[in-house]
């Protein structure tokens, strides 16, 4: 069975999250899957689905990872 994360964006002043939540999801592993549930402001949340096989920790460290990526620059993100 798949896990399940709630991961959310934020963003700086001037941030528009919708764009910047498709741009994350695009940076996501192919394996995984995402959907945007929510933007406002300059917060996005989305739903996170990972492979079973993939740790909380393996999930935080990817999810990290995609945040380097100098299209995401000054974005951070918590999951649930």
């Amino acid at each position: 069975m798949s896990h399940l994360h709630h991961v959310r964006l934020y963003g700086p002043p001037e941030a528009h999250p919708e764009s910047t939540a498709i741009r994350f999801i695009a940076l996501l592993p192919a394996t995984w899957q995402a959907t945007i549930t929510e933007c406002h402001g300059t917060t996005a949340l989305l739903q996170v689905t990972v492979p079973p096989a993939i740790t909380p920790d393996e999930t935080t460290r990817t999810l990290t990872s995609v945040l380097a990526e100098p299209v995401l620059q000054n974005w951070t993100c918590t999951v649930q």
